[in-house]
C-alpha cells in the first residue's frame, strides 16, 4: 500500500488541526460529556472522506462521459441518412 506523507511545520499543527476539525463540525463535548473521538481522529475522518469524495466525482464523471460518447458513436454507427 503507497503512504503519502504531509509535513506541517510545528507552530502550524494546532491551527491546522483546528480550522480543519471545527470547519467540519468537529465538537469538543457530545451531549455535556468529553467527545470520545479526538481532534486527530476526527481530522483523519475528514481528510479520508475528502480524497474518497474526490475520486467517487471524478470516476462519476468520468463513467459518464464514457457512456455519452458510446451512445453518441452508437447512433452515428446505427443511423445513416442517404
Amino acid at each position: 500500500m503507497a503512504q503519502r506523507t504531509y509535513t506541517i511545520p510545528n507552530a502550524q499543527v494546532s491551527r491546522v488541526l483546528d480550522g480543519v476539525v471545527y470547519q467540519n463540525g468537529y465538537q469538543d463535548t457530545i451531549n455535556g460529556q468529553p467527545n470520545p473521538q479526538t481532534k486527530a481522529q476526527f481530522f483523519d475522518q475528514v481528510t479520508y472522506r475528502f480524497w474518497k469524495d474526490c475520486v467517487r466525482a471524478y470516476e462519476a464523471t468520468q463513467a459518464a462521459e464514457d457512456a455519452r460518447k458510446a451512445s453518441l458513436d452508437k447512433v452515428e454507427a446505427e443511423i445513416v441518412l442517404s
